[in-house]
């Protein structure tokens, strides 16, 4: 199933993203497509650096973390869009409850999922 594409001029940023942090949000998807994730995980760090609350960015960066097994970075990139009340946050709070129960954090799933 091809992935359904995303844009930075997301209705919710009304538009309020830098060039220079379109530039390496792109490469890092450029770079996370070949499954280059160190690289990307860095060109969307820069990105972030740029705009940093761009839920786009972060969704990215958590990916790039994911495939690079940083989970303690996974679970911040995902809180941070779950704090910025990100579009698909009530999904996200369901992510992150499935990874703290994984890591064994019982207590925290319940306060996620009732968030949701």
């Amino acid at each position: 199933m091809a992935a359904k594409p995303c844009t930075l001029a997301s209705p919710e940023r009304k538009g309020k993203v830098s060039l220079e942090s379109a530039i390496h949000y792109s490469q890092g998807k450029i770079l996370l497509d070949q499954s280059q994730a160190a690289q990307a995980a860095e060109e969307f760090e820069r990105a972030l650096y740029l705009d940093p609350d761009n839920p786009w960015t972060l969704n990215d960066l958590a990916m790039a973390y994911q495939y690079l097994e940083r989970t303690e970075k996974v679970l911040e990139m995902r809180e941070r869009l779950v704090s910025l009340g990100a579009p698909w946050s009530a999904r996200l709070s369901y992510m992150l409850a499935n990874d703290y129960d994984l890591l064994g954090r019982q207590k925290r799933p319940l306060v996620l999922l009732n968030a949701a």
